[in-house]
């Protein structure tokens, strides 16, 4: 399966998981989730857990620089869809050294197309592009 649609699967992932009341759990119930979650052989599986466990590795750090470079928007009102595409392109962009910047942010923004609101791929893109030009230089 190719990176895109492993990442689109992440993505639900991530989503989904903004559901559960505890987000703070130990790596056995993640696997765990992991593992009802992925049908074997039908994405790739290195790819998904890297980035999924990379991202709730580094949730707080990535919190911080969206809200640091939201402009105005706390967290809480950033919808869950636009969060979640945020936290994996950010974590992709600065964390993945085989992922590059440029492909991190267009992912985005097509996860963006598809399940956010038209005027949210503006949002997602223009706080990337402030944490790329902020942090990556």
């Amino acid at each position: 399966m190719s990176r895109r649609l492993t990442r689109e699967l992440a993505f639900k992932f991530v989503f989904r998981f903004e559901f559960i009341e505890n987000p703070e759990i130990s790596d056995e119930v993640l696997k765990e989730l992991f593992d009802e979650f992925i049908e074997p052989g039908k994405l790739d599986e290195e790819y998904f857990r890297r980035l999924v466990a990379g991202v709730y590795g580094n949730l707080y750090t990535l919190d911080e620089l969206i809200s640091k470079y939201s402009k105005g928007w706390k967290i809480k009102r950033i919808s869950k869809t636009d969060l979640a595409i945020l936290r994996i392109a950010i974590y992709e962009a600065m964390e993945m050294e085989d992922i590059p910047v440029s492909v991190a942010i267009n992912e985005a923004i097509e996860l963006s197309k598809v399940y956010s609101p038209e005027d949210a791929k503006a949002f997602i893109n223009g706080v990337l592009s402030r944490i790329c030009s902020g942090v990556l230089k």
